[in-house]
């Protein structure tokens, strides 16, 4: 969802999807960021100790040059509720990554 609205708004995005990360296709990814300069990572887990910054710190030093500095979308480092209210709040969501790729792309009204 989040990939088709900026593609509607010309956003050109790469979407990498990994099946699995044992072993990690870096090559594609390396690949993507040489072309964008933009990296963000969605992963459903905390943000400290993930395969999110694993992905970060493996292009980083594959000698990428960012545009912008590479952002994780994690869950908060926080509880986790068991409730609607809190899930809505807590989990990563199409509308944020939209608005971190626009961020990303140096769109102003994000």
């Amino acid at each position: 969802l989040a990939i088709d609205a900026c593609n509607e708004s010309r956003a050109g995005v790469d979407l990498i999807d990994l099946k699995c990360v044992a072993p990690l296709d870096m090559k594609a990814i390396i690949q993507s960021v040489d072309k964008t300069g933009r990296l963000i990572v969605c992963e459903p887990d905390w943000q400290d100790y993930g395969i999110a910054g694993e992905i970060i710190a493996k292009v980083a030093e594959a000698g990428c040059q960012f545009k912008v500095e590479p952002e994780r979308i994690t869950w908060p480092q926080r509880y986790v509720g068991q409730s609607v209210a809190y899930e809505t709040e807590f989990y990563p969501t199409a509308a944020k990554i939209k608005s971190e790729i626009l961020k990303q792309m140096g769109h102003i009204n994000v």
